[in-house]
């Protein structure tokens, strides 16, 4: 009887894991602003699609996910946004040097023609 009781509690613990697991990947794809397909999450979550279409719980989270998306995308959104500014304020301070120097550049070469 204690091996049963033993056995039902890891099953149920391990099913909890694998749960929870499954719950992060959605989260963690929605952030990504990744699609939410049930391949997709099986996939990431190293479970069955038939795993997710069996636990109403399970699909019912991913459905809000689907159709709330825009916070996670407007996160991810923000973030390459504002890479994308300090790769173009990069660039245009580049562009200034260079420009800088040819101009300084033309002048010695005026000054060395003269």
């Amino acid at each position: 009887m204690r091996n049963c009781k033993a056995m039902i509690d890891a099953r149920r613990k391990k099913s909890q894991a694998v749960k929870q697991r499954v719950l992060e990947t959605v989260k963690i794809l929605a952030g990504q602003g990744k699609p939410l397909t049930i391949s997709n999450i099986a996939k990431h979550a190293h479970v069955s699609r038939v795993y997710l279409y069996r636990h109403a719980d399970i699909l019912s989270v991913i459905e809000q996910a689907r159709s709330c998306p825009v916070s996670h995308t407007t996160e991810v959104l923000l973030r390459r946004c504002a890479d994308l500014e300090r790769k173009l304020a990069t660039a245009q301070a580049r562009c200034r040097h260079l420009e800088f120097k040819r101009i300084f550049l033309e002048n010695e070469l005026r000054r060395r023609n003269t």
